[in-house]
């Protein structure tokens, strides 16, 4: 069952057969929070997946919303890297009371992960509920300036202004 779990990929749509166990037997099923190799939970491989009704079960089968994997990344940063709109997951995450400001091995938080995927749904909520614009990764770039960096000119416009940013100098400007 964890593998199954673990190696979820379906990038499109709900695994009807995964929630349906899961609906069944969450609250009896004791391995909820088990980690594969690289530390992803059962909620880390939904969350990337897009899964959010799979999210919510887990959620209520009492998964650990801010879980970290072997690089620090908790499922919202997985929900936030996902190449897809991912707002449903980000929101259903924000509602559990996700970190929203947690970080990374690199110091990115989910706001980062999102500017770099131009996720532009999952910045508006991570915003709306306090992520901080000005928090910096390892490599002294905030979500303006990895979205920036990036090209990713919606994302960019969306937060530029809302935190200070560094001129050649490294002072803030």
């Amino acid at each position: 069952m964890v593998r199954l779990l673990l190696r979820f990929k379906d990038q499109h749509k709900e695994d009807e057969l995964m929630h349906d166990i899961l609906e069944k037997d969450a609250k009896e099923w004791t391995m909820v929070n088990a980690k594969n190799q690289f530390g992803n939970t059962p909620l880390h491989a939904a969350a990337m997946a897009g899964c959010a009704e799979t999210v919510r079960v887990l959620l209520d089968a009492d998964a650990v919303v801010d879980e970290v994997n072997n690089q620090l990344s908790t499922p919202l940063h997985h929900a936030c890297y996902c190449t897809q709109d991912n707002t449903r997951v980000v929101d259903t995450l924000i509602q559990a009371k996700a970190d929203v400001n947690a970080m990374d091995k690199n110091k990115a938080t989910p706001l980062i992960v999102a500017a770099k995927k131009n996720q532009i749904g999952a910045i508006e909520l991570l915003l709306k509920a306090g992520a901080d614009p000005a928090a910096k990764d390892d490599s002294n770039r905030n979500a303006y300036a990895s979205a920036k960096q990036r090209n990713n000119i919606k994302a960019a416009a969306l937060l530029e202004g809302l935190a200070p940013q560094d001129n050649d100098d490294g002072v803030n400007v």
